[in-house]
């Protein structure tokens, strides 16, 4: 098997309509540089690996998913996250977060427990997909009991050394969660349905899988442009489809159609008790993110953000 992996068949509906929007070639030019750029900080990419193989992006009819058709196999996802990524990077990233990075996890923390309606001692956590585990030790710090799952190494051996329990994947089918966390998760996976699916199975009576993934209403412009010299995070950037990394893109009827799928139903978490449970009210935009974000949520259905329970 290659280390590049076509994907046939649509990962969020598993449809087979899907069109093609775009293609280059990972020998380009100009893809060469971008990738040289984003992981400059790493060992450096192996350029060979990627021969004869070209970034695709389809969109599919039947659920409004954008993907990537080839994405990487096991081998080069492992090389990818623990080589080409600077390790040290993203942890140089966490010491600088601010304050409010950690009163907005807690925030939300606080307002799945209050939904879930039983004290944080008995509420059984899964952070899927933890990273460097920030999410994971503030559900902790608020008294859950916390169990990671992560495909990095270097990741799972930062979680250890913090004591936090980690799970293979194969076991969390039945371990009785009342909580699972895929926080920026389902983007960077070749078979999100396959995912969801595999993780309802794994929660308790009455658990809750959250889903939060990136949104981007006008990447279908910005790849009109196809501009691979826009920094990160502009408005002409195309890291919302990244090339090996962020191998999907979702809009809310992607979410909707992969929930019915899954044979899951949909829970939101009610505007008061997310008023109630907000923290850091410091700074004029922190009050306006706190008062519109529930009702953006709730009542918009424009972020990308959902709760599900098995049906």
């Amino acid at each position: 098997m290659g280390a590049m992996i076509p994907r046939d068949k649509c990962p969020f509906c598993e449809g087979t309509s899907a069109r093609q929007l775009y293609e280059i070639a990972y020998d380009a030019p100009e893809m060469r540089a971008y990738l040289e750029s984003f992981y400059a900080s790493g060992e450096g990419v192996d350029h060979a690996v990627l021969a004869g193989c070209s970034y695709q992006v389809m969109e599919c009819p039947a659920c409004a998913g954008l993907y990537q058709h080839h994405v990487p196999g096991d081998a080069l996802m492992l090389e990818l996250y623990d080589k080409w990524i600077d390790p040290a990077a993203p942890l140089k990233r966490k010491a600088g977060n601010p304050l409010s990075y950690y009163a907005s996890a807690s925030a939300e923390i606080m307002q799945l427990l209050s939904l879930l309606g039983k004290p944080p001692g008995q509420v059984k956590v899964l952070d899927f997909g933890s990273g460097w585990n920030e999410w994971a030790l503030a559900a902790r710090g608020l008294g859950c009991e916390v169990t990671v799952c992560e495909l990095s190494e270097t990741r799972l051996a930062h979680a250890r050394a913090h004591g936090l329990p980690v799970i293979d994947y194969a076991a969390i089918a039945g371990a009785g969660f009342d909580l699972i966390n895929t926080e920026q998760v389902l983007e960077h996976v070749p078979d999100p349905l396959v995912i969801v699916r595999h993780l309802l199975g794994g929660l308790a009576q009455g658990g809750m899988l959250k889903i939060s993934v990136p949104d981007c209403d006008d990447f279908k412009q910005r790849l009109k442009r196809a501009d691979w010299t826009a920094p990160k995070g502009s408005k002409h950037s195309l890291n919302p489809l990244a090339p090996l990394e962020h191998l999907n893109l979702f809009r809310p009827e992607t979410l909707a159609t992969m929930a019915r799928l899954a044979g899951a139903r949909t829970r939101k978490v009610p505007v008061a008790t997310q008023l109630r449970n907000a923290t850091h009210w410091h700074g004029a935009s922190r009050i306006a993110r706190n008062l519109v974000m529930p009702f953006w949520r709730n009542f918009a259905n424009r972020k990308n953000y959902t709760l599900l329970s098995r049906g």
